[in-house]
This record gives structure tokens, C-alpha cells and sequence, in this order.
């Protein structure tokens, strides 16, 4: 079935049959599996970059649940707080 929009007007949906297609050319068949091989990626390929990317998540989450913990703080502001005034403690630093 197709379903088929002219200009702004959507058209009824239609059922219509389309010509088989004809044989290709084996050769022409591996020259394009081989050319895309570049551009493409084997499952493992890709079961190891959702694992990547799954531990990224986790990574992130976890720095996110430690942000909540330390209300908002990060080492960096508490770094840069610390080369300011290296005399002062995190306690007295919460003070402020």
C-alpha cells in the first residue's frame, strides 16, 4: 500500500504492484559490498561501542549522583578554592 502526499493534499492510500527487479551484475554486487565496507561496522564493532558508551553513561550518572552529594560542587571549584586561600579549611570554606 502507499500513501502519497501532492503538494499540500494527502492522497487516499492505494495499493499498487511494482516490477520485480532484473538481475544485477555480481561483479558490480562485490565491488559495492567492498566500498562499503569502509563506512560501515561489523556487530562487534558495534556491541563494543554501545558497551563504550554504556560505561559512559554509567560514568556520567555516577559523577551527576556525586555532584548531588557534595550539593553541586565540583574537585575544580573546590581546587581553585583551595589555591586561592590555601590556609582555609573545607569547613571553614562552607562557612562562607
Amino acid at each position: 500500500y502507499v500513501r502519497a502526499t501532492v503538494g499540500k493534499e494527502r492522497m487516499p492510500a492505494f495499493s499498487m504492484m511494482v516490477r520485480k527487479p532484473e538481475e544485477g551484475d555480481p561483479a558490480v554486487a562485490a565491488q559495492i559490498r567492498s566500498a562499503a565496507s569502509a563506512y560501515t561496522l561489523t556487530a562487534q564493532d558495534l556491541e563494543d561501542a554501545g558497551s563504550a558508551n554504556q560505561k559512559k553513561v554509567r560514568d556520567f550518572k555516577d559523577r551527576a549522583a556525586d555532584l548531588e552529594k557534595d550539593g553541586g560542587e565540583t574537585d575544580e571549584k573546590r581546587e581553585d578554592k583551595a589555591s586561592k586561600n590555601p590556609n582555609t579549611t573545607e569547613e571553614e570554606e562552607a562557612e562562607q
